[in-house]
């Protein structure tokens, strides 16, 4: 059963005293539950707790901090990886991210329009052609290629047509979906090294041989110069 409020300041339900705001009460099982309205008959945008209006978050500065975030984790990478995301539950987006992080990426599902504010100046008409649709971006914090690797394996592995690689982007430069493809196929950073290292050590024994072989010669020519003067000395006396 509806019934009106009491007047304010009026004892209801033995003693509680009815609050400030116009609005409906209604009675049940023995109890009074009302339901504040606002003094201007539009709908309340907070909640009543304690009397007082308890205000929303503004919405505002919700995107504010997202948009600083996505800056922050974009100037920090040494590139980013767009893709598509519809298709994929949360537990393949989670086993996504567990595996980037062990190369030292991150992904995050972004929106169009607060993605492109944080890119600013960065931000040229080929890459905003590739920031249409639902997006998320692998970043690579560490090593683009180990990040580029972990996307195409996954996608790979998840045999969904719908997930797919839209481009990338790294060095100020914007890569097409074939080329982020090229670069998850350049050898990891620890091969690279070794190999260089191995092409280094080549010529470097060689040369290390030749010195040994110099310094060999000039220790026997000291010698033989020493047992020369040794007995001449000998024959002298």
């Amino acid at each position: 059963m509806v019934i009106d409020r009491p007047p304010r300041g009026e004892p209801i339900n033995g003693g509680v005293v009815a609050p400030p705001d116009r609005g409906e009460s209604t009675v049940f099982g023995g109890f009074l539950f009302y339901c504040a309205l606002p003094t201007d008959g539009m709908p309340s945008s907070g909640r009543m707790i304690g009397g007082e209006r308890m205000r929303d978050k503004n919405p505002r500065t919700d995107k504010v901090q997202t948009v600083a975030e996505l800056e922050t984790i974009f100037r920090q990478s040494a590139a980013a990886i767009l893709t598509e995301y519809r298709g994929l539950t949360v537990a393949e987006i989670t086993h996504l991210r567990n595996k980037l992080r062990e190369s030292g990426g991150e992904y995050h599902v972004v929106k169009n329009t607060l993605f492109k504010k944080a890119l600013g100046g960065e931000l040229t008409p080929d890459l905003e052609n590739l920031l249409s649709g639902p997006t998320a971006v692998a970043f690579a914090r560490e090593d683009a290629v180990a990040t580029a690797k972990v996307v195409l394996d996954f996608i790979r592995e998840t045999k969904k047509p719908d997930i797919i690689v839209k481009g990338g982007y790294m060095s100020g430069k914007v890569f097409s979906p074939d080329q982020v493809i090229a670069l998850s196929k350049i050898p990891p950073k620890p091969v690279v090294l070794s190999q260089a290292v191995g092409a280094i050590q080549g010529p470097l024994s060689g040369f290390a041989g030749t010195m040994n072989g110099v310094l060999g010669e000039f220790v026997r020519t000291l010698q033989a110069l020493s047992d020369k003067m040794q007995n001449e000395g000998a024959q002298a006396a």
